[in-house]
């Protein structure tokens, strides 16, 4: 197995010759001036807890990392041209890599597959970079691919290879030094002997003569690359896979070449995504086929890349170049993945391929005697033909073959060497089918167009060199006009062969910088400043004859004459003052502020200051210089500030301060309005005074700032203030003073609280609406409420209930009681009983200058005795679903009252027991559907409870359910119409809706609870003679529960009759009996059913019970009905679910049995009605 070894041992190490480390290193540092505020990024974070079994063997000191895919994502969409990355190792070195984008080399590539299918490179995202690492830029090179779920790369280093990637089948990334990782390397490059024709002798006996390069050669030798099929399954069958595999591998040959100057591109790269048509075992039968099966190709040279190991790398020759056979453009280059699988390991490959490409560029073996002008040889790696040569003590370079020798090794950062190296980039330079990729005398140069679109200063910059690839501009803000250095930078580009600004200031001065560089010429700038637009402000101050001059008298007009100014669409005006002879600052007098105008005209600078502008008033009073701030600007036109400033002075004049006061409300707003008696006079000053007294003129308060118009008016002064003005004209001492009485702007207020019959009163009963009569009130446009209230025993008022203002100038009567529980601000609320209300009522009228008045008055709330009745009216009427109950004709007492109704059953027309039917609550006063289910021959009580504030009143009443017409006379009602409430309370109702079901563990009883009852009997007859036929004794156990339902374990199975009872304070009130005969015999046995049925005799187990009983239940063909003893029925019916009588049997002894044979199968009810009018019902299931 053979090794590639460091200097000082095992592996290959990549040490920069002084040759070397020089063209990307100055790009770098070239990119670096340009992007001196780029942020130091870190796409890895170290993982200490992982390890991998197959790495730790055969690595040592690697890290392991987690891939920031997010942060690479951006960075690939935006793609950078210059990156600092941070790298942080284990062994606590920390590699900061300054990197410069490698785009260049891809622009152009295309991929293909062995398939056909299409490969779409839009959405195949990489960024791909060449650098240095910072502080060792002469020893290192770097090559860093970004993807979007892994990162690749290379550190060259004198130290040894650091290699970067992705572990293969986990998402951690591993960084470690090569020279760890034994590599197995095939015997060499298969090329061991070459034909003298296929290279230039002069060529290598010159190739001693280094030449002074500056730069990267310009013309681009462009790569073909294809790759087997073994690559596409080793990369996990993906072609984007492949891509990344081949772009990444080919960052880092293309350093290699790019150190020689020689730029390089991947043209093409085509992927086996299917088997591949190469078998072959061997180099040349491999590269012949692969010659066979290229009938052309896109690019200058190309290389098939394999896994395989077929004996070694080989080039068809070293006349690769513009060759027309494109036979002896190809070369292949094998074993191109590391022994340790999992692990990426990346020289190798790099060192081969770029081993081949050199032999095709014309490059023989530094062992061949070829070289140092004397057919010798370079190294003695191996044994040359031409004697012995000494081993290098530096190590090999790319073209030898000392990784053959343990104790030398290929030190790749000798790069090709300076021999090969000049053969290589002289037969480049002599390719005329080389196209160059770089221009060096592109110039910076570029012009700079302006335009103002509605004031949007826009420029725009374009290079009078469009062919250059790359540029930096920049915008520069300064405070000089024409400066290009110094200011400050604004706007950073890098991109775009021209650049537009937007939205700059008109105010500043601005200059750009343009950058230009490529890779064969260092940065080339140019500077321009940013030309400006232009107006011109120029006037005069003159009198009204047209003579400029700067003293005037006080009431002389002042002209300003702007004839000369131009370019503008706005003027400003302002003024100073400081008294005549002062050496003092002038301060700020009057501001006129910005008119819109592009024609400004004369302007007489008085009548301006007086009627206009920012603050309209003022007046060039005597005694003071004045200085004037004219300005000038047209932002549509990026025109910015422009003023000029003149000073003038004003002399005193004679002047009469009398002036005429007027009143008057003008839509709501009080307008006081003061003219002088003399137009004549020019100087005035107003100022309105506050006083309490009317008619007073002096002393007060100042409200608001003194006026300086020629006139003067006040708006919005308060109604029920008293006010007087002054007004001053001249020198201080020549006031004159007039008073403002505050005029009478009246409104009437009255009201008086009444009843619904129109009695006026101030106390109410509770329950009874409080009306509210505004007659005599009058002038308002608006009406406020609000409540207060307090105990009638006594204590303050409080805030109860919220009106607001109502907007209306007719109020009429208003019913307080419904407007304060339905509407206001807070509605909902009543007037309670047992407390004093204060009604505050207020009127408005701002239109007529009327402000709020007010007026309160009182009333108080009480209960009264026999106020309230729950007195009703009640239907029972006869439905096909059933007996609808309907109550109606009952006061509501809306909002003070809650109505509760209760219906309730029973057989007996007085007394009990009382089955409830259904509880419910309404609003409105009715009717009202309380219950529709009523079955015929029961009577049927409903209680209406009205609840209020002062108490709750209850009415009953009865009715009977009968379906065959009117029901007979029944005895008096008891119970029925006006009573205590506490009724409810007494009346105990039976158990409803019972259930029996049985379950795997037993049978549960189950009833509805019964409203006011805490605990229920459950009585169980075991064996009962009514219900069972087993001859056994019968037993019987009462339970006593809190709950609805009652359990008999491992009852399944027995026959027993069974009953509940509400336990009541008057005592039990029993259900029925009902049978049980065994899950399996009952309806719904197993299966949850109710189970219910009655007993075959009146044999219960409580002797002398007189029952009705029905029997089988449910029932087939034939029902029977029996009676108990010593009663005898008047008739006896079977009623449908509708209340129809479908069977009906009069005049029954003890028993009859009823045809069933014809009736669908369903739920009845049987009616029992005996000769004294009281009745039994029972309910029965007929089924078929």
């Amino acid at each position: 197995m053979k090794k590639i070894f460091l200097l000082l041992g095992l592996c290959m190490v990549f040490y920069i010759p002084s040759l070397m480390a020089q063209q990307i290193a100055k790009e770098v540092e070239q990119a670096k001036r340009r992007n001196a505020k780029v942020e130091l990024v870190s796409l890895l974070s170290i993982d200490k807890q992982y390890t991998h079994p197959g790495v730790a063997k055969e690595i040592e000191k690697e890290t392991y990392f987690d891939y920031d895919k997010q942060e690479a994502g951006k960075l690939i969409q935006n793609y950078p041209h210059f990156l600092s990355l941070k790298i942080e190792a284990n062994d606590g070195e920390t590699y900061i890599l300054d990197l410069v984008s490698s785009a260049r080399s891809f622009e152009g590539m295309t991929v293909s597959t062995g398939s056909g299918r299409k490969f779409d490179m839009s959405t195949f995202k990489a960024a791909h970079y060449q650098g240095v690492v910072r502080g060792q830029e002469a020893q290192t090179l770097v090559g860093i691919s970004l993807f979007e779920n892994e990162m690749t790369g290379l550190i060259f280093h004198k130290n040894g290879n650091l290699v970067l990637g992705k572990i293969k089948g986990t998402s951690k990334h591993i960084f470690y030094r090569e020279n760890l990782a034994d590599k197995i390397m095939p015997v060499g490059c298969a090329m061991d002997h070459f034909n003298l024709d296929d290279f230039d002798r002069d060529l290598y006996m010159n190739a001693r003569s280094t030449n002074n390069y500056t730069g990267l050669i310009q013309k681009c030798v462009e790569f073909y690359f294809e790759t087997e099929y073994d690559i596409y399954t080793f990369e996990g069958e993906t072609t984007e896979a492949v891509v990344s595999w081949v772009t990444g591998l080919y960052n880092n040959v293309s350093i290699l070449y790019r150190e020689e100057y020689i730029p390089t591109l991947v043209s093409h790269i085509k992927v086996w995504d299917i088997l591949d048509p190469y078998e072959e075992i061997t180099s040349g039968s491999l590269l012949d086929k692969f010659q066979d099966e290229m009938l052309e190709f896109n690019g200058h040279l190309g290389q098939l890349l394999t896994t395989r190991n077929v004996g070694g790398g080989l080039a068809a020759g070293t006349n690769g170049l513009c060759n027309q056979n494109e036979d002896k453009r190809l070369a292949i280059s094998n074993a191109l993945v590391s022994n340790i699988i999992a692990v990426p390991a990346y020289s190798f490959s790099v060192f081969e391929i770029t081993h081949e490409f050199g032999h095709l560029m014309g490059s023989l073996h530094t062992h061949d005697c070829v070289w140092n002008g004397n057919d010798t040889a370079i190294d003695g790696c191996v044994t040359p033909d031409c004697g012995s040569t000494p081993l290098p003590v530096e190590g090999g370079t790319i073209m030898s073959y000392c990784h053959l020798n343990n104790d030398v090794g290929i030190d790749f950062n000798l790069g090709f060497g300076p021999q090969p190296g000049e053969i290589i980039r002289t037969n480049v330079i002599e390719a005329e089918c080389l196209e160059p990729c770089c221009f060096p005398n592109q110039s910076p140069d570029f012009s700079i167009s302006g335009q103002c679109n509605d004031g949007n200063w826009t420029i725009t910059a374009t290079p009078d060199d469009q062919s250059a690839p790359n540029h930096i501009w920049e915008l520069f803000e300064t405070t000089a006009p024409g400066a290009t250095s110094g200011g400050t930078l604004i706007a950073y580009t890098e991109s775009g062969s021209t650049i537009t600004y937007q939205g700059l200031d008109i105010s500043k001065f601005y200059f750009i910088r343009h950058t230009i560089w490529d890779y064969c010429y260092v940065d080339k700038v140019a500077v321009m400043p940013v030309p400006i637009f232009r107006a011109d402000v120029r006037y005069t101050l003159e009198d009204e004859n047209g003579i400029e001059k700067n003293q005037f008298c006080i009431g002389e007009d002042i002209f300003l004459d702007p004839t000369f100014s131009n370019n503008y669409d706005r003027f400003f005006m302002a003024v100073y003052r400081r008294p005549i002879g002062s050496p003092g600052n002038f301060s700020l007098f009057a501001d006129y502020g910005w008119t819109f105008t592009d024609n400004i005209g004369i302007l007489n600078l008085t009548q301006l200051f007086l009627t206009s502008g920012e603050n309209p008033g003022e007046v060039f009073e005597p005694g003071f210089e004045y200085e004037i701030q004219f300005a000038i600007a047209n932002p549509p036109g990026c025109i910015p500030w422009k003023e000029l400033k003149k000073t003038f002075t004003v002399v005193c004049c004679d002047v009469d301060p009398a002036f005429d006061v007027e009143t008057l409300c003008l839509n709501g707003s009080w307008l006081v309005a003061g003219t002088p008696i003399n137009p004549a006079t020019t100087i005035h000053s107003w100022q309105v005074y506050e006083v309490t007294t009317p008619g007073a003129t002096t002393g007060g308060t100042s409200v608001g700032s003194p006026q300086t118009t020629s006139s003067v008016t006040y708006s919005g002064l308060d109604f029920s203030k008293y006010y007087y003005i002054k007004h001053s004209t001249g020198y201080p001492g020549c006031e004159l003073m007039a008073s403002v009485a505050v005029p009478n702007f009246t409104a009437n207020l009255s009201y008086v609280f009444k009843d619904k019959n129109n009695t006026v009163k101030d106390n109410f009963c509770y329950g009874e609406d409080i009306y509210l009569d505004p007659t005599g009130t009058n002038n308002y446009d608006r009406f406020f409420m609000a409540v207060y209230r307090r105990p009638i025993s006594g204590g303050n008022f409080s805030y109860y209930a919220d009106y607001e203002w109502t907007f209306t100038n007719n109020i009429g009567l208003l019913n307080l009681s419904q407007l304060f529980f339905s509407s206001g601000q807070n509605p909902g609320e009543i007037f309670e009983p047992g407390y004093e209300y204060e009604l505050q009522f207020a009127i408005a009228n701002p239109p007529a200058c009327i402000p709020w008045t007010e007026l309160k008055k009182r009333f108080t709330v009480e209960c009264c005795e026999d106020f309230f009745s729950a007195g009703f009216r009640y239907d029972l009427r006869d439905k096909p679903a059933g007996f609808e109950v309907m109550v109606y004709d009952f006061n509501p007492y809306s909002p003070y009252a809650t109505h509760e109704w209760t219906v309730i059953s029973s057989l007996n027309p007085n007394g009990g027991p009382y089955t409830l039917e259904t509880q419910t609550t309404t609003t409105g006063a009715g009717p009202h559907i309380l219950y529709n289910d009523g079955v015929s021959g029961l009577y049927y009580f409903v209680i209406h409870k009205v609840i209020t504030l002062c108490g709750e009143y209850c009415f009953i009443d009865r009715k009977e359910a009968y379906s065959g017409g009117v029901p007979p006379d029944g005895p008096a009602c008891e119970i029925c119409g006006a009573g205590d409430c506490s009724i409810l309370e007494d009346i105990c109702f039976v158990p409803n809706d019972l259930k029996i079901n049985c379950y795997p563990a037993g049978v549960t009883i189950d009833w509805d609870p019964v409203p006011g009852v805490v605990f229920y009997w459950v009585q169980i007859t075991y064996n009962d003679p009514a219900c069972c036929n087993n001859g056994r004794t019968p037993s019987t156990n009462t339970y006593y529960t809190t709950n609805t339902y009652h359990v008999l374990y491992g009852a399944e199975q027995s026959c027993f009759s069974w009953r509940v009872a509400s336990i009541c304070e008057s005592g039990p009130v029993w259900t029925d009996y009902h049978c049980f005969n065994g899950c399996e015999a009952n309806p719904g046995g197993g299966s949850g059913g109710n189970g219910l049925s009655t007993p075959e005799t009146d044999q219960v187990a409580e002797s002398g019970l007189e029952k009705v009983t029905l029997y089988p239940n449910p029932a087939n063909e034939q029902l029977s009905v029996r009676l108990p003893k010593d009663k005898a029925a008047a008739a006896i019916r079977l009623l449908d679910l509708n209340g129809r009588v479908v069977l009906e049997q009069q005049q029954v002894a003890e028993q009859v049995n009823l045809d069933c044979k014809a009736l669908p199968a369903g739920l009845y009810t049987v009616q029992v009605i005996f000769e004294d009018r009281s009745q039994s019902v029972h309910k029965v299931q007929i089924s078929h």
